[in-house]
């Protein structure tokens, strides 16, 4: 979805497989404060498209505006206007509560706004402002959605498979060579092959449920939980006292970690 795409704003395509929500187009915007329009002029299109389209849509945006329909304590006229069209094409605004969701030692506001349109926005559940720092000035949403998806996929277990069972199987499973060969006879006899290998590895290496997990970073080491667990200290000092001594110490903190964290990538070759 290239063509609604800019330097301001990111959309692609989710294929969710679920069979009442089979896609979604989840989109990030920033609508930059220093531009004449309070938004991008290709989100509007975009929007204007999911509307005629009838298509679902999750957004995730940087407003620059306040509004008290996302917890902000004021109103200012880009909330204004950004409500306009929040109510225009039929947005749901996401957010909860009226925790902050941007940071400086200067102030604090919710300028950051979730909304979705149709079903989508009724599969969102337990958005929140997450407590811990992400090294941003924007804290980090975090929010589940009940989307169903398919049954899981199965591979083979290589670890655990037997390659001479396979040979065997597969031995058992072959014919003698044809005398004579035709393009159909040659593509029947590539099909029944492809189907014998599948069959020999079903039965030399069992299957298993292919799961998706998050691995530990390979530059992840004590040096670095320290470092992460400081800056966590000095977020909550800032958060109880927005002083700029304890943010200028969060800061460094936070450059402490990443200096630390590139080293060690760098160490072992990976950047």
């Amino acid at each position: 979805m290239m063509e609604f795409c800019d330097r301001d704003t990111a959309v692609c395509l989710w294929k969710t497989g679920n069979n009442n929500i089979p896609k979604i187009i989840v989109v990030s915007v920033y609508m930059n404060i220093l531009l004449p329009g309070v938004w991008p002029a290709v989100f509007e299109r975009l929007l204007d498209y999911c509307e005629r389209k009838k298509k679902e849509v999750l957004i995730c945006g940087d407003t620059n505006s306040w509004s008290t329909l996302w917890g902000s304590r004021e109103m200012n006229k880009r909330g204004e206007n950004s409500e306009d069209l929040i109510f225009t094409k039929n947005l749901t605004i996401l957010n909860e509560g009226s925790q902050p969701t941007f940071i400086t030692c200067r102030a604090t506001s919710t300028i950051n706004v979730t909304m979705a349109i149709r079903e989508t926005a009724n599969t969102i559940r337990e958005w929140r402002v997450h407590p811990d720092d992400f090294s941003s000035d924007h804290q980090l949403i975090e929010f589940g959605i009940t989307i169903s998806v398919k049954t899981p996929t199965y591979s083979q277990n290589w670890k655990l498979g037997d390659f001479s069972i396979f040979r065997k199987s597969l031995d058992k499973m072959m014919t003698a060579p044809l005398k004579s060969w035709t393009a159909r006879i040659l593509e029947g006899e590539v099909e029944q092959f492809h189907a014998s290998i599948k069959k020999a590895l079903n039965i030399s290496h069992p299957v298993k449920p292919c799961r998706t997990s998050l691995r530990k970073a390979a530059w992840w080491n004590k040096e670095a939980g320290k470092l992460r667990w400081e800056v966590k200290v000095y977020l909550s000092r800032f958060r109880k006292n927005c002083s700029e001594e304890n943010f200028s110490l969060l800061i460094a903190a936070r450059r402490g970690f990443f200096m630390q964290a590139d080293e060690e990538i760098k160490a072992k070759g990976m950047g």
